[in-house]
């Protein structure tokens, strides 16, 4: 199976941290947090939840968490 780039020390998952920052107003200002990872369909699917911390539209930071579920090669199927 092959889930993408997993950054071992900090548990960062790249593909998902890499469509989160194309995603944000000012990806400079993103900085990980936390991800937890969940097997699923038999090692088929894995759902991915992200928490990060990003600024918003006023420049405030702000606390997010994202949810990406991959096909076991590595493909984003859907973002929650």
């Amino acid at each position: 199976m092959d889930f993408g780039v997993i950054y071992i020390v900090s548990g960062e998952h790249y593909i998902a941290s890499k469509y989160i920052k194309d995603n944000l107003n000012d990806p400079k200002s993103y900085e990980f947090v936390d991800a937890n990872y969940k097997i699923l369909n038999n090692g088929s699917q894995v759902l991915i939840t992200t928490e990060y911390i990003a600024k918003n539209l006023l420049g405030g930071n702000v606390r997010n968490k994202n949810c990406h579920l991959f096909f076991n090669r590595g493909e984003i199927l859907a973002v929650y």
